[in-house]
């Protein structure tokens, strides 16, 4: 009678493990969606807005939406790198260097008095 006690609980201490991890699951697949979701409204309105929507664009902001961590981390990851690179001020002209000769005071303030 014992065994079969131990046997009920360990049965029951599975099902719990499993249904509360499949609410979990229910759970995180339901934020994700939800976020999904954001995503491609604001895809799409942007698209819209702007009147750049085509079926290749709608078809790709589908895409991103579906998966979004990955778009995010990519996007991140690209304004860092802009950002970083306007900071170091990346051109293709090279740098011209102007010399001025240094002035004394009174010749600039004799320059202003004219």
């Amino acid at each position: 009678m014992i065994l079969f006690v131990n046997q009920v609980h360990a049965i029951q201490m599975w099902i719990g493990d499993r249904v509360a991890m499949l609410l979990f699951l229910i759970l995180a697949a339901t934020l994700y969606g939800v976020i999904a979701l954001f995503f491609l409204i604001f895809s799409t309105a942007e698209l819209i807005d702007r009147g750049n929507s085509s079926n290749l664009r709608l078809l790709s902001a589908v895409v991103t939406s579906a998966v979004w961590p990955v778009t995010l981390i990519v996007m991140t990851a690209v304004v860092f790198g802009a950002q970083c690179a306007a900071r170091l001020n990346f051109s293709t002209e090279p740098h011209k260097m102007r010399h001025v000769p240094a002035q004394e005071p009174n010749v600039i303030a004799m320059r202003r008095a004219d």
